[in-house]
Protein backbone atom coordinates (compact mmCIF):
# COMPACT_ATOMS: atom_id res chain seq x y z
CA UNK A 1 0.00 0.00 0.00
CA UNK A 2 1.42 3.27 -0.98
CA UNK A 3 0.70 5.93 1.80
CA UNK A 4 1.73 9.61 0.64
CA UNK A 5 2.44 12.28 2.79
CA UNK A 6 -0.45 14.67 2.65
CA UNK A 7 0.66 18.36 3.44
CA UNK A 8 2.71 19.02 0.29
CA UNK A 9 1.55 21.30 -1.95
CA UNK A 10 2.43 19.46 -5.03
CA UNK A 11 0.32 16.13 -6.00
CA UNK A 12 3.03 15.21 -8.37
CA UNK A 13 6.32 15.97 -10.30
CA UNK A 14 7.20 14.81 -13.51
CA UNK A 15 10.43 13.61 -14.56
CA UNK A 16 11.34 12.94 -18.10
CA UNK A 17 10.58 14.21 -21.99
CA UNK A 18 9.05 16.85 -23.25
CA UNK A 19 8.60 16.01 -27.20
CA UNK A 20 6.54 17.44 -30.22
CA UNK A 21 4.32 15.20 -32.27
CA UNK A 22 3.50 15.94 -35.81
CA UNK A 23 0.08 14.54 -37.15
CA UNK A 24 -1.36 14.25 -40.65
CA UNK A 25 -4.56 16.94 -40.99
CA UNK A 26 -5.92 14.29 -43.17
CA UNK A 27 -6.08 11.00 -41.18
CA UNK A 28 -6.44 7.75 -43.07
CA UNK A 29 -3.96 9.08 -45.86
CA UNK A 30 -0.54 8.30 -45.94
CA UNK A 31 2.24 10.65 -45.51
CA UNK A 32 2.99 10.77 -49.38
CA UNK A 33 -0.94 12.46 -49.93
CA UNK A 34 -1.36 14.67 -46.81
CA UNK A 35 -0.22 18.06 -47.40
CA UNK A 36 -1.19 19.45 -43.84
CA UNK A 37 0.14 18.77 -40.59
CA UNK A 38 -0.75 19.74 -37.33
CA UNK A 39 1.45 20.33 -33.97
CA UNK A 40 1.20 18.89 -30.53
CA UNK A 41 2.82 18.64 -27.68
CA UNK A 42 4.44 15.17 -27.02
CA UNK A 43 6.53 12.74 -24.87
CA UNK A 44 5.20 10.37 -22.37
CA UNK A 45 5.69 12.60 -19.55
CA UNK A 46 4.41 15.86 -21.12
CA UNK A 47 1.57 13.70 -22.00
CA UNK A 48 0.69 12.11 -18.37
CA UNK A 49 1.29 15.68 -16.57
CA UNK A 50 -1.38 17.19 -18.62
CA UNK A 51 -3.51 14.19 -17.71
CA UNK A 52 -2.87 14.13 -14.42
CA UNK A 53 -3.70 18.21 -14.34
CA UNK A 54 -6.59 17.65 -16.01
CA UNK A 55 -7.85 15.55 -13.12
CA UNK A 56 -7.56 17.83 -10.54
CA UNK A 57 -4.09 16.85 -9.50
CA UNK A 58 -0.99 19.77 -8.72
CA UNK A 59 1.41 18.70 -11.21
CA UNK A 60 5.06 19.64 -11.57
CA UNK A 61 7.81 19.31 -14.32
CA UNK A 62 11.36 18.20 -14.07
CA UNK A 63 13.17 18.35 -17.45
CA UNK A 64 14.48 20.26 -20.44
CA UNK A 65 13.53 21.97 -23.58
CA UNK A 66 15.03 23.57 -26.69
CA UNK A 67 15.91 27.16 -26.40
CA UNK A 68 13.60 28.44 -29.46
CA UNK A 69 10.06 29.15 -30.38
CA UNK A 70 9.31 25.23 -30.58
CA UNK A 71 10.63 25.02 -27.14
CA UNK A 72 8.89 27.98 -26.03
CA UNK A 73 5.56 26.37 -27.51
CA UNK A 74 5.76 23.45 -25.53
CA UNK A 75 6.09 25.43 -22.10
CA UNK A 76 3.44 27.92 -22.83
CA UNK A 77 0.96 24.53 -24.12
CA UNK A 78 2.02 22.55 -20.11
CA UNK A 79 1.65 26.28 -18.53
CA UNK A 80 -1.51 26.56 -20.26
CA UNK A 81 -2.75 23.17 -18.88
CA UNK A 82 -2.14 23.91 -15.26
CA UNK A 83 1.44 22.21 -15.15
CA UNK A 84 4.04 23.90 -13.15
CA UNK A 85 6.81 24.56 -15.30
CA UNK A 86 9.36 26.62 -13.25
CA UNK A 87 11.84 23.67 -12.85
CA UNK A 88 11.86 22.93 -16.72
CA UNK A 89 15.13 24.22 -18.16
CA UNK A 90 16.76 25.43 -21.66
CA UNK A 91 18.88 23.76 -23.46
CA UNK A 92 22.37 24.97 -24.10
CA UNK A 93 24.21 24.27 -27.43
CA UNK A 94 21.85 23.97 -29.34
CA UNK A 95 20.00 21.37 -29.16
CA UNK A 96 16.22 20.40 -30.42
CA UNK A 97 13.11 18.69 -29.61
CA UNK A 98 12.62 15.43 -30.13
CA UNK A 99 10.24 15.01 -33.08
CA UNK A 100 7.51 12.23 -33.63
CA UNK A 101 5.68 11.75 -36.88
CA UNK A 102 2.91 9.18 -37.00
CA UNK A 103 0.96 7.93 -40.35
CA UNK A 104 -2.55 6.48 -39.86
CA UNK A 105 -3.26 4.60 -43.24
CA UNK A 106 -6.59 3.69 -44.24
CA UNK A 107 -6.18 0.04 -43.28
CA UNK A 108 -6.20 1.43 -39.71
CA UNK A 109 -2.09 0.73 -39.87
CA UNK A 110 0.00 3.13 -37.74
CA UNK A 111 3.89 4.09 -38.37
CA UNK A 112 5.70 5.69 -36.09
CA UNK A 113 8.54 7.86 -36.84
CA UNK A 114 10.55 9.38 -34.23
CA UNK A 115 13.86 11.56 -34.40
CA UNK A 116 16.15 11.90 -31.60
CA UNK A 117 19.12 10.61 -30.42
CA UNK A 118 21.41 11.53 -27.09
CA UNK A 119 21.72 14.90 -28.01
CA UNK A 120 17.87 15.50 -27.68
CA UNK A 121 16.95 18.56 -25.64
CA UNK A 122 15.27 16.55 -23.26
CA UNK A 123 18.59 14.78 -21.75
CA UNK A 124 20.15 17.61 -21.53
CA UNK A 125 18.72 17.76 -17.69
CA UNK A 126 21.62 17.71 -14.78
CA UNK A 127 22.06 16.69 -11.53
CA UNK A 128 22.62 20.53 -10.50
CA UNK A 129 18.86 21.76 -12.33
CA UNK A 130 17.37 18.98 -9.67
CA UNK A 131 16.16 21.00 -7.04
CA UNK A 132 15.99 19.60 -3.59
CA UNK A 133 13.16 21.77 -2.26
CA UNK A 134 10.85 21.16 -5.10
CA UNK A 135 11.07 17.71 -5.15
CA UNK A 136 9.92 17.81 -1.32
CA UNK A 137 7.00 19.43 -1.76
CA UNK A 138 5.72 16.77 -3.87
CA UNK A 139 4.44 13.77 -2.84
CA UNK A 140 5.56 11.41 -5.44
CA UNK A 141 8.03 11.53 -8.20
CA UNK A 142 7.20 9.91 -11.51
CA UNK A 143 10.69 9.32 -13.22
CA UNK A 144 10.94 8.17 -16.79
CA UNK A 145 13.04 5.37 -18.00
CA UNK A 146 13.76 7.09 -21.39
CA UNK A 147 15.30 9.57 -19.13
CA UNK A 148 18.00 7.00 -18.13
CA UNK A 149 19.72 6.33 -21.40
CA UNK A 150 21.86 9.24 -21.59
CA UNK A 151 24.12 11.21 -20.05
CA UNK A 152 23.59 13.85 -18.41
CA UNK A 153 19.58 13.25 -17.66
CA UNK A 154 20.68 9.87 -16.50
CA UNK A 155 22.04 11.38 -13.51
CA UNK A 156 19.82 13.63 -13.13
CA UNK A 157 17.32 11.25 -12.80
CA UNK A 158 18.95 9.28 -10.02
CA UNK A 159 19.65 12.76 -8.43
CA UNK A 160 16.11 13.26 -7.89
CA UNK A 161 15.43 9.39 -6.90
CA UNK A 162 17.55 9.75 -3.72
CA UNK A 163 16.18 13.16 -3.23
CA UNK A 164 13.09 11.50 -3.07
CA UNK A 165 13.92 8.86 -1.15
CA UNK A 166 15.57 11.13 1.52
CA UNK A 167 12.24 13.52 1.76
CA UNK A 168 9.84 10.37 1.74
CA UNK A 169 8.55 11.85 -1.36
CA UNK A 170 7.12 8.59 -3.45
CA UNK A 171 9.18 7.25 -6.51
CA UNK A 172 6.90 5.90 -9.33
CA UNK A 173 9.01 4.18 -12.03
CA UNK A 174 8.14 4.36 -15.83
CA UNK A 175 9.79 1.84 -17.55
CA UNK A 176 9.08 3.81 -20.70
CA UNK A 177 11.40 2.16 -23.06
CA UNK A 178 11.97 4.10 -26.59
CA UNK A 179 14.88 1.98 -28.44
CA UNK A 180 16.24 5.03 -30.45
CA UNK A 181 18.57 5.90 -28.19
CA UNK A 182 19.96 2.98 -25.88
CA UNK A 183 23.58 1.41 -27.04
CA UNK A 184 22.56 -2.31 -25.52
CA UNK A 185 20.29 -4.68 -24.01
CA UNK A 186 22.89 -4.74 -20.85
CA UNK A 187 22.65 -1.48 -20.40
CA UNK A 188 18.97 -0.97 -20.52
CA UNK A 189 18.34 -4.05 -18.11
CA UNK A 190 21.63 -2.00 -15.44
CA UNK A 191 19.71 1.34 -14.59
CA UNK A 192 16.27 -0.14 -15.76
CA UNK A 193 17.12 -2.15 -12.60
CA UNK A 194 18.53 0.56 -10.70
CA UNK A 195 15.56 2.56 -11.06
CA UNK A 196 13.10 0.12 -9.96
CA UNK A 197 14.79 -1.21 -6.91
CA UNK A 198 14.45 2.28 -5.32
CA UNK A 199 10.43 3.11 -6.45
CA UNK A 200 7.47 1.92 -4.56
CA UNK A 201 5.46 1.59 -7.52
CA UNK A 202 6.68 0.34 -11.27
CA UNK A 203 5.15 0.06 -14.55
CA UNK A 204 5.60 -0.90 -17.86
CA UNK A 205 4.54 -3.44 -20.75
CA UNK A 206 5.36 -7.46 -20.22
CA UNK A 207 8.39 -6.39 -22.76
CA UNK A 208 9.39 -3.78 -20.77
CA UNK A 209 9.33 -5.75 -17.58
CA UNK A 210 11.59 -8.60 -19.72
CA UNK A 211 14.18 -6.09 -20.44
CA UNK A 212 14.55 -5.16 -16.84
CA UNK A 213 15.22 -7.93 -15.88
CA UNK A 214 17.03 -9.41 -18.75
CA UNK A 215 20.42 -9.36 -17.33
CA UNK A 216 19.22 -12.24 -14.54
CA UNK A 217 16.09 -13.64 -16.51
CA UNK A 218 15.27 -15.20 -19.76
CA UNK A 219 11.53 -14.08 -19.22
CA UNK A 220 9.38 -14.33 -16.88
CA UNK A 221 5.34 -14.48 -15.77
CA UNK A 222 3.86 -11.69 -14.31
CA UNK A 223 3.53 -13.69 -10.95
CA UNK A 224 6.83 -14.39 -10.99
CA UNK A 225 7.61 -10.90 -12.03
CA UNK A 226 5.91 -9.48 -9.30
CA UNK A 227 7.28 -11.51 -6.62
CA UNK A 228 10.54 -10.56 -7.76
CA UNK A 229 9.83 -6.63 -7.47
CA UNK A 230 7.80 -6.81 -3.86
CA UNK A 231 10.67 -8.52 -2.50
CA UNK A 232 12.72 -5.42 -3.50
CA UNK A 233 10.46 -3.42 -1.66
CA UNK A 234 7.88 -1.89 -4.44
CA UNK A 235 4.51 -1.57 -3.26
CA UNK A 236 2.12 -1.59 -6.01
CA UNK A 237 3.33 -3.34 -10.03
CA UNK A 238 1.61 -2.61 -13.21
CA UNK A 239 2.33 -4.91 -16.24
CA UNK A 240 0.57 -3.99 -19.26
CA UNK A 241 -0.37 -6.22 -21.76
CA UNK A 242 -1.68 -4.26 -24.82
CA UNK A 243 -4.86 -4.82 -25.65
CA UNK A 244 -5.22 -7.77 -23.71
CA UNK A 245 -5.39 -5.14 -20.76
Amino acid sequence: MLNFEQNRPLDVIMFGRIALDINPADFGKSFIENKNFNKYVGGSSANTSVGLAKMGCKVGFLGCVSNDSLGDFALHYLASQGVDISHVTRAKNGEMLGLAFSEILPNGKTNLMMYRDENVADLQITADDVDEDYVASAKAIIISGTALSASPSREAAFMAIMLAKKHNTKVIFDIDYRAQVWKSKTEISLYYTLAAKDSEMIMGSREEFDLTDSIISDGDTDEVTAQRWFKEGAKLLIIKHGAEG
